[in-house]
């Protein structure tokens, strides 16, 4: 009966365009721990029909779970690198500022990119990124920023309808080149009208990020796991994961009792993405170390086209 209920839960996965098929697409590492732990329990129990079941449950959930691990760009010589800093500080529930802060003069990233932020976020590592000469901030609805070492040709904040959530466009000149960059928050889909209505911000964030120039990338937490339809759609406006070739790396819930009080659950959906178009070379990338959000930073390393 479980095993037969987990593999009906992975086959209906797949389904696009119903808000509890698309929750589970994105809970595929869940769900592949999950059959884990029951396989063994059916052989124990000789449970044949049952163990088949699961088998062939978790081979249809592992494909695109293992498919991140391929297909990595090679390396590059000679190229202008960037490093990217990724996070949700989750203003509401958070105030570990010094970790944060800690973080930052660590990496040393180029490019910090915040979701929601408040003012009192900001003051308070105000300090730190004081060695970024270049900084929008927009404290409208659920706050974003974004701090530069590389000089912000252009900037422009629009709002989603219900959400308020923001997206921002920016033009950001890196040596000789220009560098479109897009920050977005879309809205988390947590019943069925929040998941159309995030459904058509990543439509809307689609067509904005297609007419861009090359190169581009797009920042933030996108709500939407990378095994989601709607997310397969996204990338058709010519961008690029940032994990294909490093695996999925999962970004929340990254506190203890995030979803379930006192229940120390890790991370289990990649949600927080760095996207680009296929001109840059991912270097690095990495989800951590937890800076008291429940989300997890994202650091990548990147190599623009000469």
């Amino acid at each position: 009966m479980v095993s037969a209920s987990l593999t009906a839960l992975i086959v209906v996965s797949f389904i696009p365009n119903i808000w509890l098929f698309d929750i589970a697409s994105q809970l595929r590492l869940a769900i592949a721990a999950i059959v884990l732990m029951c396989m063994p329990v059916l052989l124990i129990l000789r449970a044949k029909a049952g163990f088949a079941l699961a088998l062939l449950g978790f081979t249809i959930n592992a494909v695109p779970i293992l498919s991140m691990y391929l297909d990595r760009q090679k390396t590059v010589e000679a190229r202008k690198t960037v490093t990217i800093l990724n996070f949700n500080s989750e203003f509401q529930h958070n105030n570990q500022f010094k970790l944060f802060e800690t973080l930052v003069a660590e990496k040393e990233p180029d490019l910090v990119a915040l979701v929601e932020v408040d003012k009192k976020w900001i003051d308070s590592i105000d300090e730190t990124m004081k060695r970024y000469p270049y900084k929008k901030i927009y404290l409208v609805g659920p706050g974003m920023a974004y701090f530069s070492k590389f000089p912000i040709e252009e900037s422009n904040a629009r709002y989603y309808g219900k959400s308020h959530h923001p997206r921002i466009t920016a033009t950001i000149r890196i040596g000789n080149r220009q560098v479109q960059l897009v920050l977005a928050h879309p809205t988390t889909p947590k019943n069925e009208s929040g998941y159309l209505e995030r459904n058509q911000e990543i439509s809307l964030l689609k067509k904005e990020v297609a007419a861009l120039n090359n190169p581009k990338i797009l920042i933030g937490d996108l709500n939407c796991g990378p095994w989601s339809p709607v997310f397969a759609d996204l990338l058709k406006a010519g961008l690029r994961d940032s994990q294909q070739g490093f695996g999925p790396q999962p970004s929340w819930p990254a506190r203890t009792g995030r979803v379930i009080d006192g229940l120390p659950i890790p991370p289990l959906v990649p949600i927080d993405h760095v996207l680009l178009s296929p001109d840059i070379i991912v270097l690095e990338r990495t989800a951590g170390p937890s800076l008291g959000s429940d989300h997890l930073p994202v650091l990548v390393k990147l190599a623009l086209p000469e």
